[in-house]
């Protein structure tokens, strides 16, 4: 990773975040398994988890999200009228 990204810093960084999101995502899993394993889920519970949803699929498009007006200089690439 260090060589694709460059530096040890932007490693550091993907390393932190890599583990910080799998973290997240554990608890997460985890916390809705207890509750319906011990079958109480209320309303409560319901809004969080469509608010924790939301806010994943969110960030994913956001992530995701490319500059229409970006070209990626690809060798196929012909919606660009770079020469």
């Amino acid at each position: 990773m260090k060589r694709e990204l460059g530096s040890t810093k932007k490693l550091l960084k993907a390393l932190a975040f890599q583990t910080s999101l799998a973290w997240v995502l554990a608890t997460f899993v985890y916390q809705i398994g207890s509750r319906i394993e011990k079958g109480i889920f209320n309303m409560v519970d319901i809004g969080f988890i469509a608010v924790i949803v939301g806010l994943v699929i969110l960030i994913i498009k956001a992530l995701n999200k490319k500059n229409k007006n970006e070209c990626v200089e690809c060798i196929y690439c012909r919606s660009c009228n770079r020469n």
